[in-house]
């Protein structure tokens, strides 16, 4: 069954259950890990900037942060796909 799930968008933009699309879903779950990665890899990175850890000196550290940052630039990218199909979909 086809449905148009912009009937009620002016009244509810496009937050209601009618109109919430799958893609729409999806994108927002994988933005959301998006600013949890991001939080965690900035947590860290502000800790280890406040303890005075020399990353240029210190490899196992830098290892850490650049593995965390990569975790959140793999999943933005997965974010950004999901968003350009959802948007492709509107």
């Amino acid at each position: 069954m086809w449905r148009d799930y912009n009937t009620c968008a002016s009244s509810c933009e496009l937050m209601c259950v009618e109109c919430v699309t799958p893609a729409q879903v999806a994108y927002e779950a994988k933005n959301e890990e998006c600013r949890t990665l991001w939080r965690a890899f900035d947590d860290e990175r502000q800790k280890a900037l406040r303890s005075g850890v020399d990353l240029k000196a210190d490899a196992k550290a830098l290892r850490g942060l650049d593995d965390l940052h990569k975790k959140y630039e793999a999943t933005a990218r997965e974010a950004t796909d999901l968003r350009d199909r959802y948007l492709g979909r509107l």
